[in-house]
């Protein structure tokens, strides 16, 4: 799992929840306008649908009001 994912779900998603992630160790600096998958990087093409310079930097405060935990 990359350090910038602060949780996930199972691989085979039968539990249903989310689990935090341990290595989550920075915060995501990114997030794609095309899919909304966040990014380890605030510019580029997504890794997750591929859509090129669709990652627009998002800050600390756009997470919190997405409720996303910021690292310790």
């Amino acid at each position: 799992m990359q350090s910038f994912v602060p949780s996930f779900q199972c691989k085979n998603g039968d539990c249903g929840q989310n689990h935090k992630n341990s290595r989550y160790t920075n915060s995501p600096k990114g997030q794609c306008n095309n899919c909304n998958q966040f990014s380890g990087s605030n510019h580029g093409t997504c890794s997750w649908c591929n859509q090129e310079d669709s990652i627009e930097e998002i800050d600390k405060e756009q997470l919190e009001d997405l409720g996303i935990r910021l690292p310790n």
